[in-house]
């Protein structure tokens, strides 16, 4: 329970949410048991497809003629195709690997065919204006990421390992104002 609040109602609470989604005993018992640290350091699930879209999003499009081009927004490509496509989520390098072969040998020809027919759906309306979606107009996140890099004096961070980098420069931190307060009370004695 370290890192989170007290709550006298976490019981209840997980009864009625295990109820709700009918979770089994023995599932509820162990996502529970799941301490703090090992959800923040676990990585999110990441859509290899996603990448296997832009790639191939990317390749159409340059054989385009540069004036149709002005009407073919590649993120409204990438939505259509990956719309169509099954996602490949994966939590792991050796898992990224394995979804990256099967989607480039498996599933390549329906990738090359849901981006075609993502352009040609795009192209269809070029006149339909598009609005961005609140986080890409600011990229809130990435700023805040490279202020945490620019404190911590750490470029290599990144939102899968900054929290524990935070954490022991905390605990740094924390190590040093002791010391300094050792020392203060040793000089005044």
């Amino acid at each position: 329970m370290s890192g989170s609040f007290f709550n006298p109602y976490q019981r209840q609470a997980e009864a009625v949410r295990n109820r709700r989604f009918q979770v089994a005993p023995a599932v509820a018992d162990a996502l529970t048991e799941q301490s703090g640290a090992d959800q923040e350091m676990a990585p999110e699930p990441t859509n290899v497809m996603e990448m296997l879209v832009k790639a191939e999003a990317v390749r159409q499009m340059q054989l385009l003629p540069p004036k149709t081009l002005k009407f073919i927004k590649l993120t409204q490509v990438k939505a259509y195709a990956l719309n169509v496509l099954p996602p490949l989520y994966v939590t792991s390098e050796k898992g990224w690997h394995s979804y990256w072969q099967r989607g480039n040998a498996e599933l390549k020809g329906q990738i090359t065919t849901a981006v075609r027919q993502g352009i040609a759906a795009v192209q269809r309306d070029p006149l339909r204006e598009i609005s961005a979606l609140p986080h890409e107009k600011e990229p809130i996140a990435e700023a805040t990421l490279s202020q945490i890099k620019r404190l911590l004096g750490n470029d290599a961070l990144t939102w899968y390992n900054v929290v524990p980098a935070m954490k022991q420069a905390l605990r740094h931190a924390q190590r040093s104002g002791m010391e300094q307060g050792d020392r203060a009370q040793v000089t005044t004695n």
